[in-house]
């Protein structure tokens, strides 16, 4: 067992990872700052269940 090489595989999935988590996060905060300016709960919610499932 070489530990460069275990790193090596597991920095991979993290490189691209990482972003996805943080536009995630982005989106997620940004639909809870629109959710309770707007207080429009439902649409947001819509919104959201069409972009999961879209």
């Amino acid at each position: 067992m070489k530990p460069g090489f275990k790193l090596k595989k597991r920095d991979e999935p993290w490189k691209w990872g990482a972003p996805v988590i943080l536009a995630g996060a982005l989106l997620f905060s940004l639909l809870i700052s629109g959710l309770l300016l707007e207080g429009q709960g439902k649409s947001a919610l819509n919104g959201l269940f069409i972009l999961w499932t879209g």
